[in-house]
């Protein structure tokens, strides 16, 4: 059975965009509708998910809308019998806006990809840790940072996040890909919606219910009162 009916369709709640192409030339139409109540819903943070033959496990392309997003303009709807949406086929790992080489995007890399636990994602947070270690032993107290590290800063904790929140600010929308480009891809700050001093080491924290993701202004803000930290709402 193809993996990609595992996904979690918009119309159950999930933050995946599943489709149905045809067999030759795996053309697809996105209603206008469903993409914008995911933008609204996931800030461009979700998965267009096309597929074909129902016997592969992973004959389907899973891409991130971000990487295809600014081919959805006002411009590219199609017209006349269907308007209000787009339409567009996958040829050679290429998604064609408009079957139109002009508007292609590589998304060979999403191929049979469920992006689940990304090695990169993985990559990027082990890296920005080993920079936050630096600054916090210069910074903050041995007790602190050991506590902090355990709950906040536990890089599974942090990837599995990440993953279900994506990488745009949950407060402000900011995005540091947006606006730093390759300095700024995949990278976000995790913050506790629970304060860190009030857990033990035996607390199961759930990615999707106890952590968020915020710019680091935003998270600045959180955590300037210890007496009276914000929520992210």
């Amino acid at each position: 059975m193809n993996k990609a009916l595992q996904f979690q369709n918009w119309n159950k709640g999930g933050n995946h965009y599943v489709l149905k192409a045809t067999s030759e030339n795996k053309w697809v139409g996105f209603q206008e509708t469903v993409i914008t109540s995911l933008r609204k819903k996931f800030n461009d943070n979700f998965f267009l998910v096309i597929w074909t033959d129902r016997e592969k496990d992973h004959d389907f392309y899973k891409i991130p809308f971000n990487k295809v997003k600014h081919v959805f303009t006002d411009e590219h709807k199609t017209t006349g019998k269907y308007p209000d949406r787009w339409t567009a086929i996958i040829w050679e790992d290429q998604f064609l806006m408009h079957s139109n080489s002009q508007f292609s995007v590589d998304i060979s890399s999403d191929y049979g990809n469920s992006h689940d636990g990304d090695e990169s994602t993985k990559k990027h947070v082990e890296e920005d840790l080993s920079s936050f270690e630096i600054e916090n032993e210069y910074f903050e107290g041995t007790k602190q940072l050991r506590l902090t590290n355990f709950y906040e800063r536990n890089p599974k904790l942090r990837v599995a996040a990440i993953n279900f929140h994506g990488f745009s600010c949950k407060i402000c929308g900011f995005n540091f890909e947006t606006t730093y480009g390759e300095l700024g891809v995949e990278f976000i700050e995790v913050h506790h919606l629970k304060p860190v001093s009030t857990l033990t080491e035996s607390t199961i924290i759930s990615p999707e219910n106890d952590m968020t993701v915020v710019c680091s202004n935003c998270h600045r803000m959180l955590h300037r009162k210890r007496e009276k930290l914000l929520t992210n709402r």
